[in-house]
């Protein structure tokens, strides 16, 4: 068995003196293991979507993508054991959060992604987590013509302020009328509609 020494260098690359004489300089990120005298190279896998996932809306279909890289590809997604996404929602295998969500609210949960194992040895499988934050509301199209524009921001303001259980305005489901409510509608707002009311 040869002698083995890691040392840290500049720029983060890690140098693995693993048999004699060689010096193999592995990037931050990667993973190497030696067997046998054979080095073997990964990339670790990385969620690179965002945190936040688009913002969906009650009793309507909802779809998005989730995306990572680095590992061995096919990737395979799923919700953390433990964690709880809005109900009527799933995560595809193949990284799409999809479904037609049934509560208001704002929620949290961790998904999960793994790679395929490797085919060479050592065997090798890659495991990912991140956690999604997804914000479910009601429809901003307030008065049912289609659109998002004036008539509903002036419903929502007809009702800016107000608390009750029955409030159309009332987007986010806390039970009033606030800012919140006009971002929500404002975010959602049709493209070519005027936007002075």
């Amino acid at each position: 068995m040869y002698p083995r020494r890691t040392n840290w260098g500049r720029g983060g690359a890690v140098t693995v003196f693993a048999a004699a004489m060689l010096w193999l300089a592995v990037p931050v990120g990667s993973a190497a293991a030696v067997t046998d005298g054979s080095v073997v190279v990964g990339h670790a896998i990385s969620i690179t979507s965002g945190t936040t996932l688009a913002r969906a809306t009650i009793d309507h279909p909802y779809l998005e993508e989730v995306l990572a890289t680095g590992g061995n590809p096919p990737y395979k997604w799923s919700r953390a054991k433990g964690s709880k996404l809005p109900k009527g929602l799933k995560v595809a295998p193949s990284g799409a959060v999809t479904g037609t969500p049934k509560a208001l609210g704002t929620f949290t949960f961790t998904i999960q992604v793994v790679d395929t194992k490797s085919s060479t040895k050592p065997i090798t499988q890659n495991v990912a987590t991140q956690v999604e934050t997804l914000e479910v509301t009601k429809n901003p199209d307030l008065n049912g013509d289609g659109v998002v524009n004036c008539a509903d921001l002036a419903v929502l303001t007809s009702q800016y302020g107000q608390s009750g259980p029955d409030l159309a305005a009332d987007l986010d489901g806390d039970g009033t009328v606030t800012g919140h409510d006009l971002s929500i509608l404002l975010s959602a707002w049709t493209p070519g509609q005027p936007t002075t009311c």
